[in-house]
C-alpha cells in the first residue's frame, strides 16, 4: 500500500459523496391573526373609536361653523379626521389580510406623532401643559413600537400576502 505525501489530496476514502444531512425541523411558520396580530387589531380599533369620539366632541364643542374659520379650531377638526380615516382604511385592509397594511400601518403611526405635533403648535400648547409630556411619551413609543413590530415580525410577513 502507497503512502500518499500530498497534504493537498483528498483521503481515498473521500471520494464518495457523503449524503446531505437531514433538514433541520423549524416547525410551522407563524401566520395568521395570533398573538400580537390580535392585540394590535383591538387597538387600531380602540384607537378608531377614540378618534372618533375627539371629533363628535371638536364638532359638538363648536359654536357655529364661523369656528372653522380660525385655523386652530380647522387643525383640532382635521388632526383626528385623517388619522380616523388611516385607521379605519387600515383596519380594512388588516382584515383582509393585504401585503400593503404593514406599510400602511407604519404610514399611519408616523402620521399620528406627526399630526399631535402640529396640533399642539397650533393650539398653543407646550409640554408643560398638564399631561402634555405623558401624552406624547405614549403616542412616541406606542406608535413606535407598532412600526417597527409590523416593519420586522415574521408572523406579519406571513400573514399579510394578498
Amino acid at each position: 500500500m502507497s503512502v500518499n505525501r500530498n497534504p493537498y489530496a483528498a483521503p481515498a476514502a473521500r471520494h464518495e459523496r457523503q449524503p446531505a444531512p437531514p433538514p433541520v425541523e423549524q416547525g410551522p411558520r407563524p401566520r395568521g391573526i395570533r398573538g400580537w396580530l390580535l392585540v394590535a387589531l383591538v387597538l387600531l380599533c380602540l384607537d378608531a373609536a377614540w378618534n372618533a369620539k375627539q371629533l363628535v366632541e371638536t364638532v359638538a364643542g363648536m359654536e357655529s361653523l364661523e369656528a372653522l374659520r380660525e385655523p386652530a379650531c380647522l387643525v383640532t377638526l382635521a388632526c383626528p379626521a385623517i388619522v380616523l380615516a388611516l385607521t379605519l382604511l387600515a383596519i380594512g385592509l388588516f382584515l383582509r389580510r393585504s401585503r400593503h397594511t404593514p406599510n400602511l400601518i407604519v404610514v399611519r403611526s408616523l402620521t399620528d406623532v406627526t399630526l399631535l405635533l402640529v396640533m399642539m403648535v397650533a393650539q398653543g400648547w407646550s409640554l408643560s401643559t398638564p399631561g402634555m409630556s405623558n401624552w406624547m411619551l405614549r403616542s412616541f413609543l406606542f406608535n413606535g413600537l407598532w412600526a417597527a413590530y409590523f416593519l420586522r415580525s415574521l408572523r406579519v410577513k406571513n400573514t399579510f400576502v394578498r
